[in-house]
Protein backbone atom coordinates (compact mmCIF):
# COMPACT_ATOMS: atom_id res chain seq x y z
CA UNK A 1 0.00 0.00 0.00
CA UNK A 2 0.93 3.24 -0.94
CA UNK A 3 1.80 5.78 1.82
CA UNK A 4 2.74 9.38 0.78
CA UNK A 5 5.94 10.39 2.64
CA UNK A 6 5.26 13.69 4.94
CA UNK A 7 7.04 16.56 4.41
CA UNK A 8 7.94 17.01 8.18
CA UNK A 9 9.96 14.10 7.71
CA UNK A 10 11.62 15.11 4.04
CA UNK A 11 12.56 18.50 6.53
CA UNK A 12 13.80 16.69 9.32
CA UNK A 13 16.34 14.61 7.13
CA UNK A 14 17.52 17.90 5.46
CA UNK A 15 18.26 19.17 8.55
CA UNK A 16 20.32 16.32 9.88
CA UNK A 17 21.70 16.39 6.56
CA UNK A 18 22.77 19.94 7.09
CA UNK A 19 23.96 19.31 10.25
CA UNK A 20 26.41 16.42 9.31
CA UNK A 21 27.58 18.45 6.59
CA UNK A 22 28.44 21.66 8.11
CA UNK A 23 28.44 20.71 12.40
CA UNK A 24 26.77 22.05 14.96
CA UNK A 25 28.75 25.04 15.92
CA UNK A 26 27.47 26.67 12.17
CA UNK A 27 23.56 26.20 12.72
CA UNK A 28 21.34 28.01 14.98
CA UNK A 29 20.78 26.44 18.25
CA UNK A 30 18.35 26.46 20.58
CA UNK A 31 18.82 28.39 23.92
CA UNK A 32 21.19 30.38 24.78
CA UNK A 33 22.77 33.82 23.65
CA UNK A 34 23.02 33.27 20.51
CA UNK A 35 23.49 36.74 17.83
CA UNK A 36 21.45 36.94 15.10
CA UNK A 37 23.50 38.17 11.77
CA UNK A 38 22.94 39.51 8.00
CA UNK A 39 25.43 39.70 5.98
CA UNK A 40 25.64 42.34 2.44
CA UNK A 41 27.93 42.25 -0.15
CA UNK A 42 28.70 45.32 -1.87
CA UNK A 43 30.81 43.79 -4.24
CA UNK A 44 33.97 45.34 -2.14
CA UNK A 45 33.34 44.99 1.18
CA UNK A 46 30.81 42.49 3.44
CA UNK A 47 28.71 44.55 5.78
CA UNK A 48 27.77 42.13 8.99
CA UNK A 49 24.93 43.37 11.38
CA UNK A 50 24.71 41.36 14.39
CA UNK A 51 21.73 41.39 17.08
CA UNK A 52 23.28 42.62 20.56
CA UNK A 53 20.37 43.85 22.24
CA UNK A 54 21.47 43.90 26.13
CA UNK A 55 24.88 43.37 25.85
CA UNK A 56 27.34 45.76 27.25
CA UNK A 57 29.37 47.34 24.48
CA UNK A 58 32.62 46.77 27.02
CA UNK A 59 32.13 42.68 26.73
CA UNK A 60 32.46 42.54 22.87
CA UNK A 61 35.61 41.54 21.30
CA UNK A 62 35.56 41.24 17.51
CA UNK A 63 38.58 39.29 15.41
CA UNK A 64 39.17 38.09 11.94
CA UNK A 65 41.17 35.00 9.92
CA UNK A 66 40.96 34.44 6.63
CA UNK A 67 37.80 34.61 5.58
CA UNK A 68 35.60 34.46 9.20
CA UNK A 69 34.81 37.03 11.62
CA UNK A 70 34.52 36.42 15.23
CA UNK A 71 32.84 37.85 17.91
CA UNK A 72 32.52 37.16 21.26
CA UNK A 73 30.85 38.55 24.22
CA UNK A 74 28.58 38.14 27.09
CA UNK A 75 24.94 38.94 28.03
CA UNK A 76 24.49 39.30 31.51
CA UNK A 77 21.31 38.21 33.53
CA UNK A 78 18.97 41.48 34.57
CA UNK A 79 18.61 42.28 38.13
CA UNK A 80 15.59 40.33 39.28
CA UNK A 81 13.99 40.50 42.64
CA UNK A 82 14.47 36.63 44.48
CA UNK A 83 10.58 36.35 45.21
CA UNK A 84 9.69 37.21 41.36
CA UNK A 85 8.24 33.90 39.20
CA UNK A 86 9.02 34.03 35.35
CA UNK A 87 5.79 33.53 33.20
CA UNK A 88 8.62 33.10 30.44
CA UNK A 89 12.09 33.68 30.17
CA UNK A 90 13.44 34.30 26.38
CA UNK A 91 16.42 36.21 26.55
CA UNK A 92 19.00 33.84 27.69
CA UNK A 93 22.62 35.24 29.47
CA UNK A 94 26.21 33.76 29.44
CA UNK A 95 28.86 34.07 27.17
CA UNK A 96 29.01 33.71 23.23
CA UNK A 97 31.08 32.80 20.60
CA UNK A 98 29.79 33.46 16.94
CA UNK A 99 31.77 32.80 13.91
CA UNK A 100 30.87 34.06 10.51
CA UNK A 101 32.21 32.68 7.71
CA UNK A 102 31.64 34.51 4.58
CA UNK A 103 32.60 33.64 0.93
CA UNK A 104 35.73 35.37 0.34
CA UNK A 105 38.83 36.20 2.72
CA UNK A 106 38.83 40.08 3.80
CA UNK A 107 41.47 42.70 4.72
CA UNK A 108 41.76 42.20 8.13
CA UNK A 109 44.21 45.94 8.31
CA UNK A 110 40.80 47.42 7.21
CA UNK A 111 37.98 45.64 9.25
CA UNK A 112 36.15 48.36 11.44
CA UNK A 113 33.38 47.60 13.74
CA UNK A 114 30.57 50.08 15.44
CA UNK A 115 28.03 49.22 18.33
CA UNK A 116 25.27 51.60 18.52
CA UNK A 117 21.90 50.89 19.73
CA UNK A 118 22.08 47.54 19.93
CA UNK A 119 23.46 46.86 16.68
CA UNK A 120 27.11 45.30 16.01
CA UNK A 121 28.08 46.08 12.12
CA UNK A 122 31.61 45.23 10.96
CA UNK A 123 32.53 46.18 7.26
CA UNK A 124 35.20 43.82 6.28
CA UNK A 125 37.00 44.91 2.27
CA UNK A 126 37.52 41.97 0.53
CA UNK A 127 41.52 41.32 0.42
CA UNK A 128 43.16 42.79 -2.65
CA UNK A 129 43.72 38.86 -3.92
CA UNK A 130 40.11 38.00 -3.53
CA UNK A 131 38.62 40.92 -5.48
CA UNK A 132 38.10 39.90 -9.51
CA UNK A 133 40.89 41.40 -12.17
CA UNK A 134 40.88 41.92 -15.65
CA UNK A 135 43.19 39.97 -17.77
CA UNK A 136 44.40 41.62 -20.70
CA UNK A 137 44.67 39.32 -23.63
CA UNK A 138 48.15 39.69 -25.55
Amino acid sequence: MYQPRRSDDSLSQFRNELRDLFGPSNLRQVGGVFPLVNIYDDGESFMVRAEMAGIDKSSLDVSCKGEQIIIRGERVHEAVEESANYHRREREAGQFRRVVTLPQPIDGQKVMAEYKDGILEIYAPRSEEAKPRKIKIS
